[in-house]
């Protein structure tokens, strides 16, 4: 998705950074408001990120599957969709935008770590583990990720492997 320098866009996501959301959400729909329909993306995205942090996952998911319907082929709304149907407790759904993100940029570590997620939740622990061995792989600076990857192990009664993957 392309940022446009627009002044409310670009006051929206300070006030995001700072952590003031609803101010946030208040300044992403004036821009949205503000601009045609083909250019709503990016607005649609950012106010979806801003609506999570907010609690309001239900919105946040019309939002994520606006800025997908304007652009499909970007992989950060889908895989932010996903994260807010896991918010929904709507497991499968969430599962298959994350397939489909991992479709689109297949070295987005954040895809799988989601994806490991919501296979955990639904006690598919052979796929949490290949989920997070890929997300780990992809990205080893995140300890987060090697310590799902661990803890997974623990769940499949592997502990000892579990602990030597986590001293290195």
């Amino acid at each position: 998705l392309k940022d446009v320098e627009a002044p409310l866009l670009k006051a929206g996501l300070t006030a995001a950074t700072q952590g003031n959301f609803a101010l946030a959400e208040q300044l992403f729909t004036q821009y949205l408001e503000a601009i045609p329909e083909e250019q709503r993306a990016s607005g649609y995205s950012n106010r979806g990120n801003t609506r999570l942090s907010l609690g309001k996952a239900q919105e946040a998911y019309e939002d994520f599957s606006a800025a997908i319907r304007l652009a499909p082929d970007a992989p950060i709304p889908v895989l932010n969709r996903a994260i807010a149907l896991e918010a929904l407790g709507k497991y499968s759904e969430g599962i298959a935008d994350c397939d489909r993100a991992i479709e689109l940029d297949p070295m987005e570590s954040a895809s799988y770590y989601n994806k490991g997620n919501m296979q955990a939740e639904t006690g598919d622990w052979e796929g949490a583990l290949e989920s997070y061995t890929k997300s780990a792989d992809l990205s080893p600076g995140i300890p987060g990720y090697r310590s799902r990857q661990a803890l997974t192990l623990n769940e499949l009664g592997q502990p000892e492997k579990g602990r030597l993957l986590v001293r290195g």
